[in-house]
């Protein structure tokens, strides 16, 4: 009737476009639908360590102080894989990650990693593409062929002002779309 409950989704729930599930408790029916989202890998290696809410990034990782706050954090194999956590503190001289809670199986030098961008970036993404899709309507667009895409105010591009540009990122089977 009340309280947190953990969801726990298999792998291939998590390629689905919608999960659905329902929830009964003393004659309550809940529904809920979950759109999984896909974030795409943006950096991946085996840990140099680890502790309770932390992970040290293999030794040659280059970073800035903050860089991968908010990013997600993915134990993929080794010791403590299959857990995940959002980053809240990057830092750049000790490549130390932490955590948001502690893990439950403290990563070690076994744990390999993958260091996933932010569900919301890539939910951007898709509203930048639409964004396109839509001013395509009353503007142009133009592919120039190198994963950039510029959008016009208008149909011809020579007299007409940039709004936005995208830009694509591939990393694995992942297309990022950046807008700038």
């Amino acid at each position: 009737s009340s309280g947190y409950y953990k969801i726990t989704l298999e792998a291939v729930e998590t390629q689905a476009a919608q999960v659905v599930y329902k929830v009964t408790a003393s004659g309550c029916v809940f529904s809920c639908t979950l759109l999984p989202v896909r974030c795409a890998v943006v950096l991946d290696g085996q840990a140099a360590g680890g502790s309770a809410n932390t992970l040290t990034l293999a030794a040659g990782t280059v970073l800035a102080d903050g860089q991968y706050d908010g990013y997600i954090l993915l134990l993929d194999g080794g010791t403590g894989a299959g857990q995940a956590a959002r980053v809240i503190s990057s830092i750049a001289a000790t490549r130390v990650l932490t955590v948001q809670a502690n893990w439950e199986t403290q990563p070690d030098a076994t744990t390999t990693y993958q260091l996933l961008q932010p569900p919301e970036r890539a939910a951007m993404a898709e509203d930048a593409a639409r964004e396109v899709r839509f001013r395509s309507c009353m503007g142009v667009v133009t592919d120039l062929g190198d994963g950039t895409i510029k959008v016009y105010d208008g149909p011809d591009p020579a007299g007409a002002n940039v709004l936005f540009t995208l830009t694509k990122t591939t990393v694995g089977d992942q297309d990022t779309w950046v807008r700038s």
